[in-house]
């Protein structure tokens, strides 16, 4: 039996190497579960200053990469 393949937007887990990884895990946890996308949990609010918050704004800068933009403009990345 093989299992089907992610779609492009989907989050099949998550790695943290960093001290209190419990808490970004936890957040990953909640978004593998509930099958979001990139784009959802680039507009999900995420409280600053928390480790969470850099969920968002991983989801937010791997977005504008993967669209050729620079994270705070609307010129393409060289």
């Amino acid at each position: 039996m093989s299992l089907p393949l992610p779609r492009q937007d989907e989050f099949v887990g998550v790695r943290a190497l960093i001290e209190r990884a419990s808490d970004p895990i936890g957040e990953a946890a909640l978004i593998v579960r509930h099958g979001l996308t990139l784009e959802q949990l680039a507009q999900a609010i995420h409280s600053h200053p928390t480790l969470t918050e850099s969920m968002g704004v991983l989801a937010r800068q791997t977005l504008a990469r993967l669209q050729g933009l620079a994270i705070h403009s609307h010129h393409p990345v060289p």
